[in-house]
């Protein structure tokens, strides 16, 4: 008469060789990824560039004039968000 203590034994389950490699590749391409992430930086308002409150639509450069037309009825300096 044999005595058993606990669940019968299983045996140990081994992962295909494809399967490792396949999960390799997905965790090195993540780290990849990751490591081209870059560090978010704010933008900043360049107060040189003027802006429109509309579409331009054309647009024409003489001497060291530039000409705009459109849509809009204000031309000024960027003041930011908003």
């Amino acid at each position: 008469m044999s005595v058993r203590s606990g669940p019968p034994a299983r045996s140990a389950r081994v992962m295909p060789e494809a399967a490792a490699r396949g999960i390799r590749a997905v965790a090195a391409w993540a780290l990849t990824l990751a490591g081209l992430v870059g560090v978010a930086q704010a933008q900043t308002v360049r107060t040189d560039l003027y802006i429109t409150n509309g579409q331009v639509s054309a647009q024409a450069v003489r001497g060291q004039t530039l000409y705009v037309g459109g849509s809009f009825s204000f031309v000024g300096a960027v003041t930011g968000a908003g």
